[in-house]
């Protein structure tokens, strides 16, 4: 028979070889046998609990894609492991994670009692306005030509063409142009949230 305590209190309900704990204390038990039962043996030990490194791990919060973003990561203590899809180092490449919602986790291990402190953030890449725009279209000279691009989303984007020059209204998604000489035009496109895109046209005089 065994008879488990904790800091002296008998803990009820537990009368078996073997006691599973989470909390701090010294724990004893008391073994009773049926030959010598008014001889029980007692033995002890000590349960330290020990937590975890706290760990601050910087939000990632929400970027726009690009071939050559990069976001860093920041973290508290250092001397641990990032875990996550486009991780490279200290930082995750938004080529290599696309669009999408992507976890990444930071993981440190203390050296002495082998506990990890963990922590894991969401990083958000959301997509480019897109753009369909020819690259190159054939005019005759003074030529008046209206650029028509088309785009996902017009109500909700906003749009520059550069040079202006030519252009009855730069920021229209459709401006007129007159045009005078080959020139390449260029669309800059940026949508509701922030991200930027941007196509070029170039107007070549198909008598020339």
């Amino acid at each position: 028979q065994y008879k488990w305590y904790r800091n002296g209190e008998v803990i009820v309900g537990q009368e078996k070889s073997t006691l599973n704990v989470q909390s701090a204390g010294t724990y004893i038990v008391q073994v009773t046998t049926q030959l010598r039962p008014n001889c029980p043996v007692s033995a002890w030990d000590t349960v330290q609990v020990v937590t975890a490194a706290i760990v601050t791990f910087d939000s990632l919060g929400t970027v726009c894609f690009s071939d050559s973003g990069v976001v860093p990561l920041r973290v508290s203590p250092a001397g641990g492991v990032f875990v996550g899809k486009g991780v490279e180092a200290n930082s995750v490449k938004v080529k290599d994670v696309g669009v999408g919602i992507h976890t990444v986790s930071y993981e440190l291990k203390d050296s002495a009692t082998g506990c990890i402190g963990r922590q894991t953030r969401s990083l958000v890449v959301l997509p480019l306005p897109e753009i369909s725009l020819a690259t190159a279209q054939s005019v005759a000279q003074g030529e008046i030509v209206t650029l028509k691009p088309q785009t996902k989303d017009p109500m909700n984007e906003q749009f520059q063409w550069s040079p202006a020059e030519g252009l009855d209204n730069p920021f229209s998604p459709t401006p007129t142009v007159s045009v005078q000489q080959n020139t390449t035009y260029t669309l800059r496109v940026t949508d509701k949230n922030g991200c930027v895109n941007q196509a070029a046209i170039r107007l070549v005089f198909s008598n020339l």
